[in-house]
């Protein structure tokens, strides 16, 4: 009887660290994905403000020609 209770307790913690492995690595997935949109939008708002300048740049030069 012993050994089924060991079997048991056994195949229970093993259960328990391996869902524990995949929180983890779903926890770190989750945050990666978190972490690359705030980059990628951080990045996003950067080339959206570069290309405000080079539009003015473009009109100021394009004005400039003509003159």
């Amino acid at each position: 009887m012993s050994n089924r209770k060991d079997s048991y307790r056994w195949q229970t913690s093993e259960t328990a660290n391996q869902d524990s492995c995949i929180q983890t690595m779903i926890d770190y997935a989750e945050r990666s994905d978190r972490d690359a949109k705030n980059k990628l939008n951080s990045m996003n708002q950067k080339l959206k403000h570069i290309e405000r300048k080079l539009k003015t740049v473009e009109k100021q030069v394009t004005k400039a020609s003509y003159n």
